[in-house]
């Protein structure tokens, strides 16, 4: 697991399903609809996560700016990520 260069936090990127957290009726309906198999895959995107599945929140060092912590995620962790800080 690699850990950002800022403030040494485990950070990871992993494909994030976007239908994780619905409730179950509306993913079940969602997955019936004609195709899906083909077209489900547009609602896994790659994230970048930082701290563990114990951390609810990410936990900053004392003195690191978040614009700074962003910056680092995104060259360390996301290189090519074309989202600006």
């Amino acid at each position: 697991m690699p850990l950002s260069s800022v403030a040494h936090q485990p950070a990871f990127q992993a494909p994030f399903d976007l239908l994780t957290t619905a409730e179950d009726a509306l993913r079940d309906r969602v997955r019936a609809l004609p195709l899906a198999r083909w077209w489900l895959r547009v609602l896994t995107i790659r994230t970048a996560f930082i701290g563990s599945t114990v951390t609810e929140y990410a936990p900053l060092a004392r003195g690191v700016e978040p614009t700074a912590l962003a910056a680092s995620l995104r060259s360390d962790v996301a290189p090519g990520s074309a989202h600006p800080c």
